[in-house]
């Protein structure tokens, strides 16, 4: 068995001693330099991509709470809102007589809700209340979501049927 002590494993040779085992200073800088170019020719390829799924997202989160407050609304007879709080980057859904909050949820970081349009007014930081009806109608709404780096859709909530589609 050899023993890491002694003094046959890291003999000198010609009166210089060699390290045992490990890399050199270059060769982890060779490294370096070969993993940040490859980097820098990935990421930006990656950047539409990340941008597109957060947009996508959001949208998601957007139409579920839609299809969650028109169907509770036809379920309970009653009046539901969805709270729109573009500072918050908040959605909440409530019950309009009772004002218990039913759902709430929070878009994720790397998207918000850049403006909200309702009767003609555009609001870019207070919440908007948009009214889903038993009878299956909506408060009509477009509302403009935005990733970090720009990329934006602009959503439209139908007053007729309470749904939600692309502009």
């Amino acid at each position: 068995m050899l023993d890491m002590f002694s003094s046959d494993v890291c003999s000198p040779v010609a009166g210089r001693v060699y390290p045992c085992a490990g890399f050199s200073l270059i060769e982890l800088l060779v490294v370096l330099v070969i993993v940040s170019v490859a980097m820098s020719v990935i990421v930006p390829r990656l950047t539409p991509q990340l941008s597109a799924s957060r947009l996508a997202a959001a949208t998601s989160v957007l139409a579920s709470m839609v299809n969650v407050a028109r169907s509770r609304a036809a379920e309970s007879g009653q009046t539901v809102e969805l709270i729109v709080a573009p500072k918050e980057n908040l959605l909440r859904l409530a019950a309009s007589e009772k004002g218990a909050t039913l759902l709430e949820k929070r878009l994720d970081a790397g998207a918000r809700v850049l403006w909200i349009e309702k009767m003609g007014a555009e609001q870019h930081s207070q919440p908007v209340i948009l009214y889903f009806f038993p009878e299956g109608s909506a408060t009509e709404a477009r509302i403009a979501l935005q990733t970090a780096d720009g990329a934006s859709a602009v959503l439209v909530l139908s007053g007729a049927s309470a749904s939600l589609r692309d502009q």
